[in-house]
């Protein structure tokens, strides 16, 4: 849908609702924010696209992956002097937007259901929702759809409807993200960068729990759940190194005659050689996806032991289909094999359970290491 310029009675209009009132749900969490000695950080070891500084009163001072300042202030809190370029959110949060379904799935990690009561507008249809918390809050009207794409900033009115006190956007150069948060900021709607799979490592990725709980005052569990989850990576880590063999894995989805695959830098890609296989594109520069042709990929994977094939089950829905569509397929020794697996449809809805991920990568190299494994986020190709 294209959006439309507003007019200067529009706008009027527009932010006459936006500041109508505050609305919304209960907190779902406690609006004290937590005490930490000023001056200090969250403690963040790995992610590089966030920080956290803890101020006096339970204040922090977030800065975003694109660089813009948010103070953070536990209600009924005074914000201290000395911030006036930080942009003021009251916490905890109680009525947001979600662009992308990765940055919900943190909220299941947290532990806490009520914080999905947050979850006022998603752009990915009920329809496509695995997540029970969010399928539950579709049918009980506390979240709605709003129309979004990679291409366009989706129906700026009915965001203005859904009047959020926050809005959570991805891609720091995708051109319908730059162009909500143009949007937003004429609407004095406050909204966060955020790039977390730009990180380099998956613990990095993992630490993005910290940035979400920042907004619900859940610093210190969020500390704990960090600190439990980096113990049980470790200990995966240690496994998989020990491993006798490592298979070959090959990872792409081919599409319009290339195919969308890992650089050597891509957390995927640095997942694949800590889980015990052996990336055959690991000498593919850049730091997330690239792109290369058919023939590049088929030379350099045909004989992979195993290939992760970077689709869902609505659009690959078995063996057969994919040979249908991509002939290339026959010649790889993991489709003959019947080692090709795929992405779980709901794998976007929780693309936060890195430690499950993790488990389900060194499941699919090593089944030996998981006897009984089920996988969560992966699945086997059938014929």
């Amino acid at each position: 849908m294209k959006v439309k310029i507003l007019s200067a009675l529009s706008a009027a209009i527009l932010l006459a609702v936006i500041f109508a009132g505050c609305g919304g749900n209960n907190a779902p969490a406690s609006s004290q924010g937590v005490s930490r000695e000023a001056g200090t950080r969250l403690g963040i070891k790995y992610a590089r696209n966030f920080s956290i500084e803890y101020l006096d009163g339970g204040v922090k001072l977030v800065t975003d992956s694109g660089g813009n300042k948010l103070l953070l202030v536990p209600k009924g809190t005074s914000a201290p002097p000395g911030y006036g370029d930080a942009v003021l959110v009251e916490t905890p949060i109680t009525k947001a937007m979600y662009t992308t379904t990765t940055h919900v799935s943190y909220l299941g990690e947290l532990g806490n259901d009520a914080l999905y009561d947050s979850v006022a507008a998603v752009c990915t249809q009920e329809d496509y929702w695995t997540t029970p918390q969010v399928i539950e809050r579709f049918k009980s009207g506390v979240t709605r759809y709003v129309q979004c794409s990679m291409t366009s900033v989706g129906n700026i009115e009915e965001v203005v409807k859904i009047n959020p006190d926050f809005v959570f956007t991805g891609d720091n150069a995708n051109i319908s993200d730059v162009q909500l948060r143009n949007l937003l900021d004429e609407l004095n709607i406050k909204h966060a960068t955020l790039v977390e799979w730009e990180e380099l490592e998956d613990v990095a990725e993992l630490e993005w729990i910290k940035f979400f709980a920042a907004f619900f005052n859940l610093d210190e569990e969020a500390d704990r759940i960090f600190e439990t989850k980096l113990a049980r990576l470790n200990e995966l880590y240690e496994k998989a190194a020990n491993v006798s063999s490592r298979p070959t894995v090959a990872y792409g989805l081919i599409s319009r005659g290339t195919v969308n695959t890992l650089s050597k830098n891509s957390i995927l890609a640095r997942q694949i050689e800590k889980a015990g296989g052996i990336y055959l594109l690991k000498e593919l520069e850049g730091s997330g996806s690239v792109r290369i042709t058919k023939e590049e990929f088929l030379n350099k994977c045909r004989n992979a032991d195993i290939l992760i094939y970077r689709s869902l089950p609505q659009y690959t829905p078995d063996k057969a289909f994919l040979l249908e569509t991509e002939p290339l397929i026959a010649e790889f020794k993991a489709f003959n094999n019947g080692e090709i697996y795929i992405l779980d449809q709901g794998y976007y809805m929780n693309n936060a359970k890195v430690v499950e991920r993790f488990v389900d990568m060194m499941s699919i190299f090593h089944p030996e290491l998981f006897p009984g494994h089920k996988l969560s986020l992966y699945r086997k190709l059938p014929d």
